[in-house]
């Protein structure tokens, strides 16, 4: 199922599609042609861009931005299926409640697994509850980790390995 965001405000897109609709569709874009093909019940459908209507819709764009257009979303109702109280959830995931804060923690303490020095490191302003719970999510998913480079068998070298693309036939 895919959820949609219906945003009232100029736009030079039409719709705005996600890796997972589209992983969804198996649908296979080409910016550079500006068309998408994706399976049907009849065979290929395919969907192509015009440049001069993409250029045009993006000069139109562009002036209704420099209006300060401010876009109003759209608030849908929502019925919790596991009970009969329905909720109204804003569906506009740009607008966050508390201010985000990005950065290096630096006030971490090591959190010792067991006997053999294996250390991880959590943030020492954990509230207790949120500290307990993961201390026991880490200890219980101990295998997940790769604490020595043995550990990380089963990758491909072909992804783990770098090559620089070069024709070694041209000299400089």
């Amino acid at each position: 199922m895919t959820q949609f965001l219906i945003v009232d405000c100029p736009s030079i897109f039409n719709a705005v599609l996600g890796r997972s609709i589209l992983r969804e569709l198996r649908a296979v874009t080409s910016i550079y042609h500006l068309a998408m093909k994706f399976s049907t019940q009849h065979g290929i459908g395919k969907v192509r861009g015009n440049q001069y209507d993409a250029r045009t819709y993006y000069n139109n764009y562009l002036k209704l931005a420099a209006k300060d257009m401010t876009p109003r979303t759209m608030m849908v109702q929502l019925q919790d299926k596991t009970s009969n109280e329905a909720s109204i959830k804003d569906l506009d995931p740009r607008e966050i409640d508390a201010e985000v804060k990005t950065g290096l923690i630096k006030d971490l303490e090591d959190l010792s697994i067991d006997k053999f020095s294996k250390v991880l490191k959590i943030r020492v302003k954990l509230q207790e509850p949120m500290r307990a719970s993961l201390v026991a999510f880490l200890k219980s998913n101990l295998d997940i980790f790769a604490w020595q480079h043995s550990n990380m068998v089963g990758i491909d070298p072909n992804i783990m390995c770098h090559r620089l693309n070069i024709d070694t036939t041209i000299e400089a």
